[in-house]
């Protein structure tokens, strides 16, 4: 028997677990969510916590949290045509499922945004739903892209972003180099040579 907060693990199918909360409430939770911490209820954890602020229904008080502003964003780019990212998400029928049109669902679901982490869909096809999601690195993001630009260095296929990043490089200065026909060796990676030149 596994025990996650308030959250104990009746079954689990595929990356999904059957899980019945402290307070009597069956949900079906990612595993994912439930080892990193993001998730240790049903929700009556993030209930209780906004009526100990002494708000009750009234308001969540979390407008101006990361965990908000993920909420919201993710919301625009799936049903705003005129958001700039609409064609990347909304405009190819992503969508967000009904219990997250509430952010204490979101919320309860996902459990609040950890520092350096965004919302990640595991499958970049699919919906954005509990069993889809992940707050993820920028690294994890990059290697999850429909598009993820990749390079043949020393006999190992690599993610462009991670070689730079190791590299202490802009993965966009290499991306122009390539384009420009620049051979991939260890020139490719140097930093701006503007950069270096004195006034």
């Amino acid at each position: 028997m596994q025990i996650f907060g308030r959250l104990t693990v009746d079954s689990i199918e595929g990356s999904k677990a059957h899980c019945t909360c402290a307070c009597g409430t069956k949900r079906i939770v990612s595993i994912y969510s439930l080892r990193s911490g993001n998730t240790r209820s049903c929700g009556c954890l993030a209930r209780e916590r906004t009526a100990s602020m002494g708000r009750g229904n009234k308001t969540h008080g979390m407008k101006k949290t990361r965990t908000y502003k993920a909420w919201e964003s993710m919301r625009r780019r799936c049903f705003n045509p005129r958001a700039v990212n609409f064609e990347n998400y909304g405009g190819r029928g992503i969508t967000v499922c009904a219990a997250w049109a509430r952010f204490e669902n979101f919320l309860a679901d996902m459990g609040e945004c950890p520092d350096g982490l965004t919302l990640e869909r595991n499958d970049t096809n699919g919906n954005y739903e509990p069993s889809n999601c992940r707050w993820a690195t920028p690294v994890e993001q990059t290697r999850n892209r429909r598009i993820t630009a990749t390079l043949e260095i020393e006999g190992r296929t690599r993610v462009l972003g991670e070689v730079c990043a190791e590299r202490g490089v802009s993965a966009h200065l290499v991306h122009c180099r390539l384009r420009s026909g620049w051979p991939v060796n260890d020139r490719l990676f140097m930093p701006s040579l503007r950069a270096g030149r004195g006034a």
